[in-house]
C-alpha cells in the first residue's frame, strides 16, 4: 500500500520538459515531500485499491472509491491533484455512512476513521443547521402570515402560524456552543 505525502507544485526539470516537450509547459508538475514526482509514482499505486487524498490533518478531501470504465476499470489516480495534500490507497470498502461532505472523516496512517471534531467545528455546524431550520422556518410561515394579515387565514392556517412561530421562537433561543449536546424543537406537523 502505497502512501505519498504532502505533494507541493515544483519546476519542471529538463528531465520533465524533455519528457513531456512542448506539453511540459501547460503541466502543473508536483513532487511528494520525499521528492517523488506525481506522475511517476501513480504507477506505484494497485490498480484495484480506493485511492485517498488527504489534506494536512489527515481530513479527506478526495476519494476514488470506483473503477473508471473509460480508464479500464482502474480506481485511476490520476484524477486527483495533489497539490498540499498526501495520496494513499486502502483495500476493501470504505466505512459505512462515508462522505467527504463535511470533512468528518480522516486517514490515521491506515484505515479511514471517523473524525473527532473540534467544539468550534461542532458549534459551526450546528449554526449551519440552525440556520437552516430557521430559513425553513420562515419560509413555512411568510404565506400563512399573509393569509392571516389579509383577513382570509383558516383557522387551521391560524393554528399552524402560531405552530411555526413559537417553533421559530424556540429555535431562534437556542444555544448552539453546547453542541453536540443540543435538544433540538420538532418540526411543527
Amino acid at each position: 500500500m502505497q502512501n505519498i505525502k504532502n505533494f507541493r507544485v515544483k519546476q519542471p526539470t529538463e528531465r520533465d520538459i524533455e519528457k513531456y516537450g512542448d506539453a511540459a509547459a501547460g503541466i502543473r508538475f508536483f513532487e511528494s515531500e520525499d521528492g517523488q514526482d506525481w506522475y511517476e509514482c501513480q504507477s506505484l499505486f494497485a490498480d484495484n485499491t480506493i485511492k485517498i487524498m488527504y489534506d494536512s490533518e489527515n481530513i479527506i478531501r478526495s476519494v476514488i472509491d470506483k473503477p473508471v470504465p473509460e480508464r479500464g476499470d482502474i480506481y485511476a489516480i490520476s484524477l486527483f491533484s495533489p497539490e498540499g495534500m498526501s495520496v494513499t490507497e486502502i483495500e476493501g470498502k470504505l466505512p459505512e455512512g462515508f462522505s467527504i461532505r463535511r470533512g468528518e472523516w480522516a486517514f490515521d496512517g491506515k484505515k479511514v476513521v471517523p473524525r473527532k471534531l473540534s467544539a468550534d467545528e461542532l458549534k459551526g455546524q450546528a449554526q449551519k443547521t440552525k440556520s437552516g431550520l430557521l430559513s425553513e422556518a420562515t419560509d413555512a410561515i411568510a404565506p400563512l402570515q399573509d393569509a392571516a394579515d389579509i383577513e382570509i387565514a383558516t383557522d387551521e392556517e391560524l393554528q399552524k402560524l402560531k405552530a411555526w412561530k413559537t417553533y421559530r421562537v424556540i429555535l431562534n433561543r437556542l444555544d448552539v456552543s453546547a453542541a453536540p449536546d443540543i435538544t433540538w424543537p420538532e418540526l411543527p406537523a
